[in-house]
């Protein structure tokens, strides 16, 4: 994925973005950008992504039951 201006994706593969920035695969909306960051900034994202992975993962597993039931 590709991401303009204030994301990036950084070499653990997370859209990154703070200051009022959103971060999506069509690029991101911000208010104000940062290029740097701290290594406890880096931690506390990794464990965000990690916990929205983790939703997203429970979410793919509500909807293949869902469709096996509807079988």
């Amino acid at each position: 994925m590709k991401y303009a201006n204030c994301c990036s994706a950084t070499e653990d593969g997370i859209a990154t973005g703070f200051d009022g920035c959103s971060c999506s695969a069509s690029g991101c909306e911000c208010s104000g950008s940062r290029k740097f960051f701290t290594k406890e900034e880096k931690i506390a994202m990794l464990e965000e992504y990690k916990k929205q992975l983790e939703k997203e993962t429970a979410g793919v597993g509500e909807k293949i039951k869902s469709l096996k039931k509807a079988e």
